[in-house]
């Protein structure tokens, strides 16, 4: 069983225990809370769940790196044009969108983690929106924001 190594977040954590160990998985979660919370961490633990093998450490630590092929990180200030970006733009959605609809190439699954899904811009959470409403198997979404009320519905 997948062991979460996350401080508090009692409730979430055995939420998502119990969905891993039921292989009963949702396709998008939405964790909320301040910055600073564990948010990332837990997102991260729950990406190494559901990728690695609880003993392969390897695995584990490319999934942290970023250098899984199948766990992208999707951040503010990505973008595929020159200058500082304040919002996840639509290009990376696409981008995202794209990977999601390909076979995962080395895991299980797919797993994007959006950190600032409060800071997409229109265009971009509305191309998410198709995702979320129509994912493709095997493609597991976080989304991480300190306001709810600033993610689209």
């Amino acid at each position: 069983m997948a062991r979460f190594g996350v401080r508090g977040h009692k409730a979430a954590v055995r939420l998502l225990e119990r969905g891993i160990s039921e292989h009963r998985l949702h396709h998008a979660y939405l964790f909320i809370g301040p910055a600073h919370v564990g948010k990332t961490t837990l997102a991260i633990e729950f990406a190494q769940a559901v990728t690695c093998d609880d003993d392969d450490e390897a695995c584990h630590q490319r999934v942290a790196s970023g250098n899984f092929p199948d766990v992208r990180f999707i951040r503010v200030g990505e973008g595929d044009d020159a200058g500082p970006r304040t919002q996840i733009g639509i290009g990376v959605v696409r981008d995202t969108i794209a990977m999601a609809n390909l076979r995962p190439f080395e895991g299980p699954s797919h797993v994007f983690i959006f950190e600032g899904a409060d800071h997409m811009s229109h265009d971009a959470a509305n191309a998410l929106l198709k995702l979320l409403e129509e994912p493709p198997p095997d493609v597991l979404l976080i989304l991480l924001t300190e306001d709810a009320g600033s993610v689209l519905d």
